[in-house]
């Protein structure tokens, strides 16, 4: 072999044409050399497949029917309950369906008589993470805030829907 083809080789083998790729984390990430970024809830949050064009609130002395006519009306499950501009509370499709099937006047009582907590708060910023660990606690979904407003709701199956 040429002193040429031996340097040629020598270079290749020490790794020089990987440099750009060493350097490069997107593949280091796609190749498994570097643990996978973080994806925000607002990445998830701008894929949702919805045909809920915002976020649906219901005021909490509205009737509890009112509440009941959303959730058929735009196929959702969890309605936060707003007071002055503010969540002061959810109302649940199951707990609703509860509450109902007991009594059936549950549907003329004021949605603030009937609903549970607020929501857990995060912002699009956070990692997905952070509602991943809320979901594992049972929380039906978590309230996304822009600064002081609230702008969407995410579910378990939102973040189901993002991954798939």
């Amino acid at each position: 072999t040429s002193s040429r083809t031996r340097g040629s080789w020598a270079r290749s083998s020490s790794g020089e044409r990987y440099l750009g790729k060493v350097y490069n984390d997107a593949w280091m990430r796609d190749n498994g050399f570097l643990e996978p970024e973080s994806t925000s809830v607002g990445t998830v949050m701008g894929v949702k497949k919805t045909a809920t064009p915002r976020l649906i609130t219901v005021d909490a002395k509205s009737p509890v029917g009112e509440a009941v006519k959303l959730v058929r009306e735009h196929d959702i499950s969890v309605i936060p309950v707003m007071r002055d501009g503010d969540v002061v509370g959810t109302l649940n499709e199951n707990a609703v369906l509860r509450r109902v099937f007991e009594d059936p006047e549950t549907l003329s009582m004021l949605t603030e008589q009937v609903m549970e907590e607020p929501l857990p708060r995060l912002s699009p910023d956070d990692a997905v993470e952070k509602a991943i660990a809320l979901f594992s606690k049972k929380v039906r979904g978590v309230l996304i805030y822009q600064g002081c407003v609230p702008v969407g709701i995410l579910t378990p199956f939102d973040v189901i829907g993002f991954v798939s």
